[in-house]
């Protein structure tokens, strides 16, 4: 009777949708009998645009006793506007069914005997498959908005079909789930039928699963609940989720809140965050092949870099740079096998505008061409040459030098159609300008190279002397510590008597200085050395007209004079290392005695020491670049020398000055001379 006469109107369905029982207060509300609308589908009701939304909202309060919802919809009767109306949906125990106290057969019976295809969950039955109890039926009451709530609810709807959105509702005392309007969208991929909060947690992911049931644990002390998590949906997908919750207290704690799917931001910040590692990758890499043009010391060196090292940076396929030799291209690095196309450049009229190349030659203006139409549109003269091609899309950039003079061009390419981004031209430019002014640097050090190359050559003995009773080899080699114009040196001077006159020296510094302190040093040795027997007294003189110059010049230095008769040697030291005497079967140090650098004392004596050279056997004198430096000891360098002496003694002089040149035991921090003798015994 209270069902019956109660003032919100109401109606009673079963699993199916079938209508049991109807009150007065919706007979009147939809100008129908009550006892008219039983066995109808309650959902039929509704406005046609709506029956799938309460279909939703039936299917949700039968998945699971106590669930449902509630939406605004429209009530359909015919011939007025449909009046919006709260339709909101509850389960019913089969107890307090009416249908079940007037022996009312079950509606699901009914619905199977139809016919007809109801879209109702289907009972008995979890999403997983194991078996729950399911309401018997459902209680539907409908009740005109309040103030406001229409307008909240309409946007509530919006929010949570358009933006991913679920609003919840979580019963802490039994763990059950509930959406506040009925189901969403977003709650159907997630959850589907399951309202368990055991069966939600099922699908979180194993490394965010013990976070949010941490939070949870904390929701039961009265702490509102904010959590991001991964979760995967019906169809296995993953989602990241943000979940918010307000804490109710009272006979039913609860939280109520909203979830987000946050899948596309983290995403989207995932892939800015990746943009930003390969930006900050690209800029470290560029960065490094800056400096390697920097430091590039050679013009093959430079365009190598262009041809091979840049290219990844922009995704190209080849790259290739010609460079105006003589007003004609030229493809570098000469190396380089060339292909059929770039053949047809190599050697072309630079000034010829017909083609790409020699038009930003001419101009000075890249060209970027996105496919080969617009490149043949615009140099339709370069038809023959994309015949030889697989490239679709071209990049020409001028390599410019001082006052903008074009040196060349370097053209990266790609095999499908590419459009050259603002940052990426940018770049290109800045480093075909970096190109073009190391391409400068490297001539002008090349210049200087072969400038340093002939004023050694000049400074060193054009010709030295040969003897019937001795073999020679002399050996000089520039450092490589940015120097070529060195202050080692060596010399033989024929002497009277069949003497010979060995030296070698090394001038502190380098450059030209040192050179030229060098050459007044040698031709001192080669004046005081034809007037003077004693090498003590010759290395005095040249100490003492060191000093009287002014100058300060520092040069240790060894003169041997060798007796080429009898073998005797008489030697004077200024700080030279060791010579190296050795055969066939082992290797000796002489140290003859010595005195202070030349240079450094005007008056300085220097004594003399003497030894005898048997025939057969071989004398190595050498400046101290080969045989140590800041990581390498004299000790060391003199077993390793020592060591070739002794091993190449058979294959002589030549063969041993070459092993030495080859081995360089101290490395090419400094210049290094060699001489090398052996004195013929017989037999020889």
């Amino acid at each position: 009777m209270a069902f019956r006469h109660a003032p919100i109107a109401m109606l009673v369905a079963d699993s199916g949708g079938h209508i049991l029982e109807a009150n007065k207060a919706f007979g009147a509300l939809a100008d129908r009998t009550p006892s008219s609308l039983c066995g109808q589908r309650w959902p039929e009701l509704l406005a046609e645009g709506d029956r799938a939304t309460a279909w939703d909202l039936h299917r949700a309060a039968m998945a699971i006793a106590g669930g449902g919802g509630s939406r605004v919809l429209r009530l359909g009767t015919p011939g007025n506007a449909p009046p919006r109306m709260v339709v909101e949906v509850r389960t019913l125990p089969a107890a307090e069914s009416p249908a079940a106290e007037n022996g009312t057969g079950d509606g699901a019976a009914d619905s199977a005997d139809s016919g007809d295809a109801v879209p109702s969950a289907r009972p008995g039955h979890t999403e997983g498959g194991g078996a729950r109890r399911t309401p018997a039926g459902v209680a539907i009451l409908f009740r005109e908005p309040l103030p406001d709530e229409e307008t909240l609810r309409i946007l509530t709807e919006l929010r949570t079909e358009n933006a991913g959105a679920v609003l919840w509702s979580l019963d802490l005392r039994t763990g059950r789930l509930s959406e506040l309007f009925g189901p969403s969208p977003l709650g159907r991929t997630l959850a589907g039928d399951a309202r368990d909060l055991e069966d939600c947690l099922a699908r979180v992911h194993r490394d965010d699963v013990a976070r949010v049931r941490d939070a949870l644990e904390a929701s039961h002390q009265g702490r509102d609940y904010e959590q991001r998590f991964r979760m995967f949906d019906r169809s296995g997908d993953e989602h990241a989720l943000h979940a918010r919750a307000r804490f109710v207290d009272g006979d039913r704690p609860r939280l109520i809140g909203i979830i987000d799917d946050v899948t596309e931001h983290v995403q989207l910040v995932r892939r800015l965050a990746d943009r930003r590692r390969i930006e900050a990758a690209q800029g470290r890499q560029v960065t490094e092949l800056a400096a390697k043009l920097v430091s590039a010391t050679t013009i093959d060196e430079v365009t190598g870099l262009l041809t091979e090292e840049f290219v990844p940076i922009f995704g190209g396929t080849t790259a290739h740079v010609m460079l105006v030799v003589d007003g004609v291209l030229r493809a570098s690095p000469a190396s380089t096998r060339k292909t059929d196309a770039i053949a047809m450049i190599d050697g072309r009229d630079a000034a010829d505008t017909d083609y790409p190349m020699g038009a930003v030659v001419q101009d000075r203006q890249p060209r970027f061409f996105e496919s080969r139409a617009e490149a043949l549109e615009r140099f339709p003269a370069a038809a023959e040459i994309m015949h030889h091609t697989s490239a679709q899309s071209w990049a020409t950039v001028p390599i410019f030098g001082d006052r903008r003079v074009a040196l060349g061009v370097w053209q990266v390419a790609w095999n499908q159609p590419h459009h050259a981004t603002p940052d990426e031209r940018a770049l290109m430019l800045t480093l075909a300008g970096l190109a073009g002014q190391a391409l400068q640097r490297v001539s002008r050090q090349q210049a200087e190279l072969e400038l340093a190359d002939a004023m050694q050559r000049r400074l060193l003995p054009p010709l030295i002397p040969g003897f019937d009773a001795l073999d020679i080899a002399v050996r000089y080699l520039p450092a490589r510590a940015g120097w070529r114009v060195c202050g080692d040196f060596y010399d033989v001077i024929q002497l009277p008597d069949n003497k010979v006159g060995l030296v070698v020296g090394d001038v502190q510094g380098h450059g030209v200085e040192a050179a030229a302190a060098m050459g007044q040093i040698r031709v001192a040795f080669r004046a005081y050395a034809t007037n003077q027997g004693d090498p003590g007294t010759v290395l005095a003189e040249t100490n003492r007209l060191l000093g009287e110059t002014g100058e300060i010049v520092f040069a240790t230095c060894g003169y041997l004079v060798l007796d080429l008769a009898s073998g005797e040697m008489q030697a004077a030291w200024a700080g030279q290392p060791p010579a190296v005497v050795a055969t066939s079967e082992a290797f000796e140090l002489w140290e003859p005695e010595t005195g202070p650098p030349v240079g450094v004392d005007a008056d300085a004596k220097y004594p003399v020491s003497t030894r005898r050279l048997r025939p057969g056997e071989s004398l190595l004198m050498c400046s101290d670049g080969l045989l140590e430096s800041s990581e390498f000891t004299m000790d060391a360098g003199l077993r390793q020398v020592g060591t070739v002496v002794r091993d190449r003694h058979d294959e002589g002089v030549q063969a041993i000055a070459t092993t030495l040149t080859e081995l360089i035991p101290a490395g090419r921090g400094d210049d290094i001379a060699v001489l090398a003798i052996r004195r013929h015994g017989s037999g020889d």
